[in-house]
């Protein structure tokens, strides 16, 4: 059975990613490591929801 679906997709994470390059460029190659390291992870457009508490920490300063 598959890992409960997070509330985040990868999709919705490149696309935060991408509108705060400009704005932060120190953030870029932390932000796009994960992306990578997350593309393996994604089931049916969305993301395990055990990376939640991950997501919010890598990402959080884009979702909140």
């Amino acid at each position: 059975e598959p890992p409960a679906a997070s509330r985040r997709s990868l999709d919705e994470l490149r696309s935060r990613v991408d509108a705060a390059r400009a704005a932060h460029p120190e953030r870029v190659a932390e932000w796009d490591t994960y992306l990578e390291l997350f593309v393996d992870q994604e089931v049916d457009g969305v993301l395990p929801r055990g990376l939640d508490p991950l997501i919010d920490e890598v990402f959080g300063s884009l979702l909140y």
